[in-house]
């Protein structure tokens, strides 16, 4: 499906809408909106990171919650499930928004991996819980040295732009 329909991002449960009238930046976010406590809808990317040493990865957005309750959890998050280059999974690595804040709010998580990092699976979701979450200006990217300096983004579309010219790797393999 990502290499027929040109999407660089993959839906996750009931998949996700892109909004021009919401953005936080640039033309689009993504939108996901659930009527209850049991469904889920967002966007889900694989990156590859191939490190050689481990280094810390950073994750980051911008989110803007309505109509939903509770604490800040995963159920509302940027979420990695990272692979390591021991073969173990290192699942759950989020950034997490909080329902009581108003309009576009920022998080961001920076974790520090047992051994290098092969890849992640990146999610943006709203999952087991009602109402409305927009996402934005997405990063994830790695911690380069001891002054924090950081990676450039290694998402590709992290604002969910349209960009017909943009590199597809899932299209350029099943074509190969």
């Amino acid at each position: 499906g990502l290499a027929m329909d040109g999407r660089l991002w993959g839906n996750y449960g009931e998949g996700y809408t892109l909004d021009a009238s919401n953005p936080h930046s640039g033309s689009n976010s993504l939108r996901c909106q659930t009527a209850s406590n049991v469904e889920a809808q967002g966007a889900v990317q694989v990156i590859e990171l191939n490190q050689d040493v481990p280094r810390s990865i950073v994750v980051a957005g911008w989110a803007r919650l309505e109509g939903i309750s509770g604490p800040p959890s995963y159920k509302c998050s940027v979420y990695l499930d990272l692979r390591l280059a021991d073969g173990k999974s290192w699942p759950m690595k989020i950034a997490v928004f909080d329902p009581a804040k108003e309009g576009w709010q920022y998080s961001e998580a920076v974790h520090t991996p047992p051994a290098p990092i092969v890849s992640a699976r990146v999610y943006v979701f709203l999952r087991e819980k009602a109402g409305t979450a927009w996402f934005d200006d997405i990063y994830v990217g790695e911690v380069l040295d001891e002054t924090g300096k950081r990676s450039e983004n290694r998402l590709q579309s992290p604002g969910f732009e349209t960009h017909p010219d943009t590199a597809n790797p899932a299209r350029e393999e099943l074509f190969s």
